[in-house]
């Protein structure tokens, strides 16, 4: 057996080159660039018993990393690369960049104005006049005719209450929102110009600042009898009308319309009561408005055949054209109307009241143009006879016919195929509104009870025939006992 000091000894000697003591990562980290080779180096005047020691030395012995250690002999330097301490991703989450907030829909341009735009057409502020229901009777035994009842009769004389228009216009409150949406506010009112007050449009045409340029697509002047030409001179001198659609001067009579109002755009003109527009207007609406739809140019009695003709050559599109008037019908007449008719397939609405056509005007509506007519009227139109109003109803054209107006045309007697007409389009689910005047209106009423009275009789004769018939149809009993058991 070995001593204790060989055992001491040998155990001294395994522990200085095996068991090295480690060292910690903070001081291993620290003085990794001055570690030294530490391999048992003794000085020569020590022997074999000195560096002997017991267990209770080992305990003694001092820390390797404390900076107090004796160096030894120098080692060779090596190259360290220190490496960061790994990042834990699962405890610390990853910032990232926030991004930037996404703007409101009411800061985008082109949502605003399509916004203002549609809350302008679903409240448009535009004047024009309201088409009553039905005329005015022109006595109460025409009331009685029409409606039958005393009460009913009694208030369709009265006069009706005055309609009040709204005035408020959502655009002006749309100016005054935000910056945004004055601008897009002010951007639509500047494209449709609506006026029936002479002062605001004056002010509207001063407050236009210098340099700038109006390009509106509408121009609606309503009931401004006293404005004069140098108001709307003003206008055209800062406008470029070059996309209008829509001009109206309604009942403007002093007001001349400027061929620069007029181009290829242009769809619908109305001028009524006008005492400026002629033939020659005509005729250059003709020449630079092709593709215009409707034409309203009531009461304006200086327009004759040959404004209409111009109209009916170059303009093939339309599909509402009114020239009635009270004075001056004779200068209408069935040398332009019947060749607009024929140029002018998809005519809806008709109004040549108190103009000398005739029935060769209203047979050429019917073979061109029955499949859209919607609207004719042909009041004091004393040339209109049985030879085209009845055979043409009798005939089934005009299948969409809604309202026909026949006041004053004393020359139409026969009314029965007008009232057979008139049920047939009730059966489709057409209500008709058939306007005639109280003597026309007594003989309607007259050849309706007398239709009525004959098919009631033959209803009556019907029966009594079927009734009193000694073959009435039906089997005998015993027949229809065996037809069943043969069935069966």
């Amino acid at each position: 057996m070995l001593s204790h000091d060989a055992f001491a000894e040998r155990s001294l000697k395994r522990h200085k080159s095996v068991c090295t003591p480690p060292l910690s990562r903070a001081s291993s980290v620290k003085h990794f660039s001055r570690r030294r080779d530490r391999s048992p180096s003794y000085p020569s005047y020590l022997s074999d018993s000195d560096v002997s020691f017991s267990s209770s030395d080992l305990e003694s012995l001092p820390d390797l990393s404390d900076d107090t250690t004796a160096e030894s002999s120098p080692i060779v330097e090596r190259t360290c690369v220190l490496f960061p301490p790994l990042q834990n991703y699962f405890e610390e989450p990853v910032k990232t960049a926030t991004p930037p907030p996404h703007p409101s829909i009411f800061d985008i341009p082109e949502i605003v104005h399509k916004i203002v735009e549609f809350a302008h057409l679903q409240n448009p502020v535009v004047p024009h006049e309201v088409a009553p229901i039905r005329r005015r009777p022109l006595s109460f035994d025409h009331a009685m005719l029409i409606y039958g009842d005393k009460e009913r009769a009694s208030k369709a004389l009265q006069d009706p209450a005055p309609l009040h228009p709204s005035r408020s216009n959502i655009l002006y409150t749309c100016l005054q929102i935000n910056r945004l949406f004055h601008h897009a506010a002010t951007e639509i009112l500047h494209k449709k110009l609506c006026f029936n007050d002479p002062r605001k449009f004056h002010n509207f045409s001063q407050s236009i600042s210098p340099g700038a340029v109006l390009r509106p697509t509408e121009l609606v002047l309503h009931k401004m009898f006293h404005m004069k030409q140098p108001a709307l001179d003003r206008l055209l001198h800062i406008s470029e009308f070059s996309g209008l659609e829509r001009l109206e001067l309604f009942m403007c009579p002093k007001i001349n319309a400027s061929p620069d109002f007029f181009g290829e755009k242009l769809k619908s003109l109305v001028i009524t009561g006008s005492k400026t527009a002629d033939d020659e207007l005509m005729q250059i609406t003709a020449k630079k408005c092709p593709n215009l739809e409707l034409l309203d140019i009531r009461a304006s009695e200086l327009i004759t055949d040959a404004g209409i003709y111009y109209i009916a050559t170059n303009c093939k599109k339309l599909t509402t054209i009114n020239v009635g008037r009270k004075n001056k019908g004779h200068l209408i007449t069935d040398a332009s109307m019947s060749l607009l008719a024929k140029n002018n397939p998809n005519l809806s609405t008709v109004g040549v009241a108190g103009c000398n056509v005739s029935d060769r005007f209203v047979w050429d509506l019917a073979l061109n143009c029955s499949d859209h007519m919607e609207r004719l009227s042909l009041n004091n139109c004393r040339y209109i006879s049985n030879q085209s109003i009845p055979l043409i109803l009798y005939s089934d054209y005009f299948p969409q016919l809604s309202v026909l107006e026949l006041m004053n045309a004393d020359r139409i007697t026969n009314f029965r195929p007008i009232i057979e007409f008139k049920r047939r389009q009730e059966m489709k689910g057409i209500s008709m509104l058939l306007e005639v005047c109280e003597p026309l209106c007594r003989k309607m009423r007259q050849q309706e009870i007398e239709m009525d009275r004959t098919i009631s009789q033959r209803i009556f004769k019907n029966i009594t025939e079927w009734a009193n018939s000694e073959n009435d149809g039906d089997k005998p009993y015993r027949e229809l006992i065996a037809s069943t058991i043969n069935r069966s």
